[in-house]
């Protein structure tokens, strides 16, 4: 039995991901600042002042940071997940509610009780000036396209938290470290990658017919195009963590260069 996923099912999926930061839970305190650079510990559990590194330049955070600006995917909602509501996330129209917010996290911050965010444009034209408004005390991207030029002008408006290697190529847990750095909590970075391997294992345990699916994770950038996400892929991996198998071609399949996907 085989499946292959694309278009809205992509969407789905990348949706399913936030579900299960979301569903984690972030409690206690940590020593730990997850390996990066850092100074005093803080009542948040981490050290401050820290340097986080990228492929685009280093974060330098001189304290835990109240207010943050969340840019790509899969930031705000681990943000929130460890106790921190964002005051501006990059607007993503594909999936919003009636408020313009993504559902899952709409949901997570009434629940908190929090204000919701401000939105703003990202992608290729971000809105600068709306982040600039925002005051914020560190934006964090590391699951995300944004360029060299964008970073440069970002991270002068305040500690910018990029991507480590290639734009959308961080892996899950990975992201969440970095998170987890640039906000004082590797401790509870540590216990939310922990609740989500778990759900992933009790949702593979509860649907054992999962074991004889394959899937190709797939998309297409237009007519003419095909593209397919390769096995570390952070919703390939999610995918894997319900306990299906990602189709075998998809080993043969030479990476494109910049990206964790290969064109066809």
């Amino acid at each position: 039995m085989s499946s292959v996923w694309s278009g809205a099912r992509v969407r789905a999926a990348t949706a399913l991901v936030a579900v299960a930061v979301l569903g984690g839970t972030a409690c206690g305190t940590s020593t730990e600042d997850g390996g990066a650079e850092g100074g005093q510990d803080t009542a948040g559990g981490g050290a401050f002042p820290v340097s986080i590194g990228s492929a685009l330049g280093t974060a330098e955070i001189p304290e835990a940071p109240e207010r943050i600006v969340t840019l790509g995917q899969g930031s705000t909602e681990t943000a929130i997940a460890l106790g921190q509501t964002p005051v501006g996330v990059e607007r993503y129209d594909w999936a919003a509610d009636e408020s313009g917010h993504l559902p899952w996290i709409r949901e997570a911050v009434e629940e908190r009780g929090d204000e919701l965010p401000e939105l703003f444009t990202g992608g290729e034209d971000i809105d600068i000036a709306a982040v600039l408004a925002l005051e914020p005390d560190v934006i964090l991207a590391p699951w995300s396209g944004i360029t060299q030029e964008q970073f440069d002008i970002l991270n002068d408006i305040a500690p910018t938290v990029a991507y480590p290697d290639l734009a959308w190529s961080t892996d899950w847990d990975e992201q969440i470290d970095l998170i987890g750095q640039a906000l004082g909590k590797g401790e509870q970075a540590e216990e939310l990658k922990s609740d989500i391997e778990r759900q992933w294992a009790e949702a593979a345990e509860s649907r054992p017919e999962y074991a004889d699916v394959t899937f190709s994770y797939i998309y297409t950038n237009g007519p003419g195009t095909l593209g397919v996400f390769l096995p570390d892929e952070q919703r390939v991996a999610m995918v894997s963590g319900l306990g299906l198998t990602v189709d075998p071609v998809a080993e043969t399949l030479p990476e494109t260069e910049g990206t964790d996907s290969a064109l066809i």
